[in-house]
């Protein structure tokens, strides 16, 4: 599956919240905090490949609600952050499974390099026979971002970058950022 994302830095999300709502029945459908650890392989530069591999911590409430081990594949194109993603639901296995994939990451060669936090709430909706979630995220030490994304196989990625350019268009987005949250929090 390839996930076709953009990423806008936005200033007000009140007003975008009424607007997304109002005009595209957008609905919240989350409101979590997450715990976002990355690691750097062993034997390679996930710096120079464009990979990510990152174990998540998902908490709503006091409750912990997910636990998922993520890959991210090397960008697919110059202007989103469109990549292949493969994803690893821990949550099932026990509370002690992020502690425990850590412990197997670490024991492979592969180390810790950040953490990110951030509040997250999350809007699904509809939009030209396709489904979109736009996510209002508050990131420690960052600030205010908004990650709108769809869910396409590999044939029609460049029909859904092409809606997503439209669509971020149309609610006057901005200028997408394709730098990581990671990233950001390195510079």
């Amino acid at each position: 599956m390839i996930e076709v994302e953009s990423k806008f830095q936005v200033a007000d999300t009140f007003e975008l919240i009424q607007r997304i709502s109002s005009r595209w029945g957008a609905r919240l459908t989350q409101s979590v905090e997450q715990r976002d650890e990355y690691f750097e392989h062993p034997s390679r530069s996930f710096d120079e490949s464009d990979e990510a591999l990152r174990i998540r911590r998902v908490v709503a409430g006091e409750q912990t609600s997910e636990i998922q081990l993520c890959y991210k594949g090397p960008r697919l194109d110059a202007e989103t952050k469109t990549r292949a993603e493969i994803e690893c639901d821990l949550s099932l296995l026990s509370q002690n499974s992020d502690s425990s994939c850590r412990e197997i990451l670490l024991a492979l060669g592969f180390r810790p390099v950040g953490v990110v936090h951030k509040r997250r709430q999350m809007y699904e909706f509809l939009e030209g026979n396709r489904a979109w979630t736009i996510s209002f995220d508050e990131v420690s030490n960052l600030g205010n971002f908004v990650e709108l994304e769809t869910l396409c196989e590999d044939d029609e990625r460049l029909l859904a970058t092409t809606a997503l350019k439209r669509l971020a268009e149309q609610m006057d987005l901005g200028s997408s950022i394709r730098t990581s949250y990671l990233e950001m929090l390195f510079a």
